[in-house]
């Protein structure tokens, strides 16, 4: 029978549970009991062990494909771009501004204005804005927590536990 994590550590505890109350006598029927659990937690190890594995591969698999489907999307961007600019070059080769199909039609706009900064040392003051950014210093009042010091609004606690696996 496959039996659970769950299950096997309980039943791991009924069997610690068994001995403490028998004075830490351990009868044959127990000691089969505890060898057979063990064997079933060792299996039970292996199979958690390699779902833990196949899902990290599976991770590592997803961002393999985000960058490739990232790549492409630049690539077919470029395209893009790259097929404006001949259709831009052709109309104005042709000198118009506008293509009509049977049920398309293609026109250029005009462009949008632009400023370019050629040297952002030399742009006067009041066109200067400036950023002000503000962190809380998490690993100082982390190390003052520890030594003991009381930071009002801050508390030194536990993280998250995680189990790690390997192969």
């Amino acid at each position: 029978m496959n039996k659970s994590l769950f299950k096997i550590g309980a039943e791991l505890q009924e069997v610690e549970h068994s001995i403490e109350s028998s004075g830490g006598e351990i009868s044959e029927d127990t000691e089969f009991i505890l060898e057979t659990l063990s064997k079933e937690l060792a299996t039970k190890s292996d199979g958690i062990v390699e779902y833990y594995k196949s899902k990290e591969a599976i991770l590592v698999m997803i961002d393999e494909r985000i960058k490739e489907f990232t790549d492409l999307k630049k690539r077919e961007q470029n395209k893009l771009n790259k097929f404006n600019e001949y259709i831009v070059t052709c109309m104005d080769l042709m000198k118009t501004t506008k293509i009509e199909g049977q049920y398309s039609k293609c026109s250029i706009r005009k462009p949008s204005e632009i400023v370019n900064i050629t040297d952002d040392t030399l742009i006067p003051m009041e066109y200067i804005k400036s950023k002000v950014s503000t962190s809380i210093d998490k690993a100082s009042i982390k190390e003052d927590l520890k030594k003991g010091k009381l930071i009002d609004g801050a508390k030194l606690t536990l993280g998250t536990r995680k189990a790690t696996f390997k192969i």
